[in-house]
């Protein structure tokens, strides 16, 4: 779908401290680029410094209400909108953490120039940087992951969202450092002392987060927890055919359950499955901190930190575990990188195929039933005891989803669907139902800005642009079918 993002209001009064100026001062140093990125209240660009020519990416936080793909958002708050520079001023990119540039503010824009990381986040650097994927990688991938939390953890910063899409690779050589971004959700806390600290709340991805956070009760460790789940992603792949059943799995206290885990490679050290049962233990009370898991054996022996860790350290750990100093090859793991690269943009598709072509109360209806055939139970519920635990992921199989909207008969949606490259054999894949409900609550959360309140607000054009863009484009929608589904396509394609 397309975007569009502009301005209602521009707060005049400056929310940023000891700056690098405004807008001039900004088009006298960069040159913009092209696009990058894009979050919910904001887009991320590449630009070029004038004098160097060197790239750096520029995260663009819009102050004031907003509009963006034709939806009406309320200004957010000066103190979270300044929270990721005040944390990234903090860390002043150190441990592998995203260094701040510079910070410019203009009159409805907050501009974070940070460096610039080529090599795309975790899962599409391993599927092009590496030939295959190497447990020296792995070991290298984790020091560096853990030092970066460390750092946070000691300048009282807890992550609490931890996952691989918020891990960037510096270039994309198969020696990169990474990088740890996306320091929107995080929290600073006056006292992380011991990381007991217990919290409250709720933030981060669901199938990375630690059994406390469900329960709204988390220390630092929650960050611990994340890692773990990001390292079993980096070696086995994202278990998208099986992805409850795995989830089910890490949310378990079951003994030996990191063998078990959806395909784990068989051929991994014993001091990884060592390091993975610290990292994902499940009462976070006995979970190790950051700095006391990065005396773990496989996060100490690999060959880019040999100059950061003292020779006799790295013969020390790697004598205390068998196996630790063979560097063995994954096979498999960055296919299968790959091929969830491959299942994430058809994913996109196809919700942009079922939101831009169901109608708003068709949609309603569709995820009525998804939910309640297929994701009837929430989080948070007591996770003391296996009997208790109650956490759903929120996802449908491709093919039930399909079958959903064949009852519902919207075979025009169904036909396009099928058409898609793979499609077929994406038919087993979990799909997230969350890529509905963002779309339907944007669509919600427009009407309650425009103040839309009364029983007519259903029939009201609520389309910033003056006419309702969803119910236009469906008057003929049979009609048209043909040649959208060649138009998705082709968009489709252009990514491969």
């Amino acid at each position: 779908m397309g975007s569009c993002i502009s301005n209602i209001t521009s707060p005049r009064k400056p929310l940023v401290q000891a700056g690098d100026g405004g807008k001039d001062e900004f088009h006298l140093n960069y040159i913009e680029d092209r696009g990058i990125g894009e979050g919910e209240f904001g887009k991320v660009v590449l630009c070029l410094d004038q004098k160097t020519n060197e790239a750096y990416a520029v995260k663009k936080l819009k102050k004031g209400v907003q509009i963006k793909n034709n939806v009406v958002y309320s200004a957010i708050s000066p103190d979270l909108l300044l929270r990721e520079l005040n944390i990234l001023r903090l860390l002043q990119g150190k441990h592998y953490t995203l260094k701040l540039i510079k910070v410019f503010e203009t009159s409805d824009t907050i501009l974070l120039v940070t460096e610039y990381c080529s090599g795309g986040d975790m899962m599409f650097w391993v599927a092009n940087a590496l030939p295959e994927l190497e447990t020296g990688t792995v070991s290298r991938i984790a020091y560096q992951l853990l030092d970066a939390t460390k750092h946070c953890h000691k300048h009282n910063v807890i992550h609490r969202d931890i996952k691989p899409e918020n891990i960037m690779f510096c270039t994309s050589h198969a020696e990169s450092e990474l990088r740890l971004i996306d320091f929107g959700g995080s929290l600073i806390q006056e006292t992380v002392s011991g990381s007991e600290d217990e919290l409250t709340g709720f933030m981060g991805s669901a199938f990375y987060m630690s059994p406390e956070m469900f329960q709204h009760k988390y220390t630092a460790k929650t960050d611990v927890w994340s890692i773990g789940v990001t390292l079993y992603v980096l070696v086995a792949g994202f278990p998208t055919e099986h992805l409850q059943a795995t989830f089910d799995m890490l949310q378990s206290s079951k003994e030996g359950r990191i063998q078990k885990l959806t395909d784990i490679p068989n051929d991994l050290p014993d001091s990884f499955f060592s390091l993975m049962e610290d990292l994902l233990c499940y009462q976070f009370k006995n979970r190790k901190s950051v700095k006391e898991v990065m005396h773990s054996p496989f996060v100490q022996f690999h060959k880019s930190c040999k100059d950061e860790i003292a020779l006799e350290d790295v013969l020390k750990t790697a004598n205390e575990s068998q196996n630790v100093n063979e560097n063995v090859t994954l096979k498999g793991s960055v296919r299968k990188h790959s091929m969830y690269l491959d299942y994430r943009k058809f994913e996109r598709g196809i919700t942009t195929v079922i939101v831009t072509m169901l109608q708003k109360d068709d949609l309603n209806e569709l995820l009525n039933i998804l939910n309640e055939q297929y994701a009837d139970s929430t989080q948070t519920g007591n996770l003391n005891s296996e009997d208790d635990k109650n956490i759903k992921l929120k996802v449908v199989k491709v093919k039930d989803l399909i079958d959903v909207l064949k009852d519902m008969n919207q075979i025009d949606i169904v036909n396009i669907i099928q058409e898609y490259p793979r499609a077929t054999f994406f038919f087993s894949f979990s799909y997230e139902i969350r890529l509905l409900v963002q779309f339907v609550e944007a669509k919600d959360v427009a009407k309650q800005n425009l103040n839309f309140g009364d029983s007519k607000s259903s029939k009201v054009n609520t389309s910033v642009h003056g006419s309702d863009v969803w119910k236009k484009s469906l008057k003929k929608k049979h009609d048209r079918s043909k040649n959208f589904s060649t138009k998705m396509k082709k968009e489709y394609n252009s990514c491969h």
